[in-house]
């Protein structure tokens, strides 16, 4: 009698816990933040690339991108989307005995496609990818010859971190409109 008792008690602690057992596995099913259907907007500061400007130095650059969820490629989502940026850059030299001050300043407006891929750790989302465009120069003062239009591409990868379900911070490195930035990150939802 004692036996059966405790194998009941057994077999009921076991079924107790299988709920908890399937509700852990739910839980560490991550959803990744970029999804087929998504948008994500992104804002970041850093140092200009030299796409078609004329730089001595540091030029600040600052760049507003969206990627839109298109497709699912293997396991990650594949993006079409845009960016727009801006840059300034001054610089002070002597030259033949006359001081002069080179001031520059640009727009880029290009297209760009990503690879976004998640490693199914909640929050995360990496990526890497490509853009091609132009850079408008919109002022230039100083010594040299006025830059003209440049078409361009660029390459890089990132990574973004949402700390609420839509809004993260995020950063970017490679040869783009900036070479590396730091920023914020939003997700528009379908």
């Amino acid at each position: 009698m004692i036996q059966l008792r405790s194998l009941v008690i057994a077999a009921l602690l076991f079924c107790s816990f299988i709920p908890s057992l399937s509700a852990q596995d739910e839980e560490t099913t991550v959803i990744p933040p970029m999804t087929k259907g998504t948008v994500l907007l992104n804002a970041g500061f850093g140092p200009a690339t030299h796409w078609a400007g004329y730089y001595h130095g540091f030029a600040p650059a600052f760049m507003v991108a969206a990627d839109a969820g298109l497709w699912e490629l293997g396991p990650g989502i594949l993006t079409i989307g845009g960016e727009f940026g801006w840059d300034f850059s001054s610089y002070h030299h002597t030259e033949y005995n006359q001081d002069y001050t080179e001031k520059y300043m640009s727009i880029t407006v290009a297209a760009r496609s990503t690879y976004h891929y998640g490693w199914n750790i909640k929050g995360l989302d990496t990526y890497g990818g490509i853009a091609l465009g132009g850079r408008i120069p919109v002022y230039h003062s100083g010594y040299y010859n006025d830059p003209h239009f440049g078409l361009g591409g660029g390459f890089f990868v990132g990574a973004s971190y949402f700390f609420t379900p839509v809004l993260g911070v995020n950063a970017e490195l490679g040869y783009n409109i900036t070479y590396i930035q730091a920023g914020m990150v939003y997700i528009l939802k379908e």
